[in-house]
C-alpha cells in the first residue's frame, strides 16, 4: 500500500504588498478562492504517485482541486475540509498601523501558533488530533485502491506525515513543502512491500 502526500501548485494570487492585520483577512480570502499557476513541469515524484495511483483525494480549497486536476485531468477524485491547510490565528494583539507584506504575515502568525497563539482557529494540539482522522481516512483508501494521493497543504500534510509515521508507514521524516512536491509512505499488506 502506499500513501503520496502533494503540495498544491503555487497560486495565482500573488500580490505582495504590505497589508496591515484587518487587510491580511482579506488578502488570504482571496489566496483560498484563486487557482494555482498552470505549468508544464512537474517534479517526477509527484508524476510518479499520480501515474501509479487510482485514487485521488483533495482538501476542498481550490488551489488543492486545481492542482489535482492539472496533474491528472481525468482522475477519479474526492475533495474533504479534513484535508484542508492548518488555521492561523488572528493578530489581536498585533497594532492596528503595522504593515507587512503577506509573506512576513504568515510566517509570524505559523511561528505564533505553534506557540499556542490560537485566538480564532483550530490549535496545534486540534490540528493534530484532525491530521490523526486525516491518516485513518486515507490509510482506509489506501486499503482498498492499494495507493492514494492526497493533493494537500505544506504544514498539514508534515500533521499527516508524523500520524502515518507512528502508525508504522515508511518514509521520509523530513516531508517536502515546496509547491508540487510529493513525500511518499508505504506500508507492507500481507508481505506484499510497494517499495519506494
Amino acid at each position: 500500500m502506499r500513501i503520496a502526500l502533494i503540495r498544491h501548485g503555487e497560486s495565482h494570487h500573488r500580490d505582495d504588498s504590505p497589508v496591515t492585520k484587518a487587510q491580511l483577512s482579506w488578502w488570504i480570502n482571496i489566496y483560498n478562492q484563486s487557482g494555482v499557476r498552470e505549468t508544464e513541469i512537474f517534479p517526477t515524484d509527484t508524476i510518479k504517485a499520480m501515474t501509479m495511483s487510482s485514487f485521488i483525494v483533495t482538501s476542498d480549497l481550490k488551489r488543492a482541486i486545481d492542482s489535482a486536476a492539472l496533474l491528472k485531468p481525468d482522475s477519479n477524485r474526492r475533495s474533504d475540509s479534513l484535508f484542508r491547510e492548518a488555521e492561523l490565528p488572528v493578530p489581536y494583539f498585533i497594532p492596528s498601523w503595522l504593515k507587512m507584506r503577506p509573506a512576513l504575515w504568515l510566517v509570524l502568525l505559523r511561528c505564533l501558533w505553534l506557540v499556542g497563539v490560537t485566538k480564532g482557529c483550530e490549535s496545534l494540539r486540534e490540528a493534530e488530533t484532525r491530521a490523526e482522522k486525516a491518516a485513518a481516512k486515507l490509510i482506509s483508501y489506501a486499503e482498498k485502491e492499494g495507493s492514494v494521493v492526497l493533493v494537500g497543504h505544506g504544514v498539514f500534510n508534515r500533521l499527516i506525515a508524523k500520524q502515518l509515521r507512528k502508525k508504522g508507514w515508511r518514509g521520509n521524516k523530513k516531508t517536502k513543502t515546496t509547491h508540487w512536491s510529493c513525500t511518499m509512505y508505504d506500508n507492507e499488506l500481507n508481505g506484499d512491500s510497494v517499495g519506494p
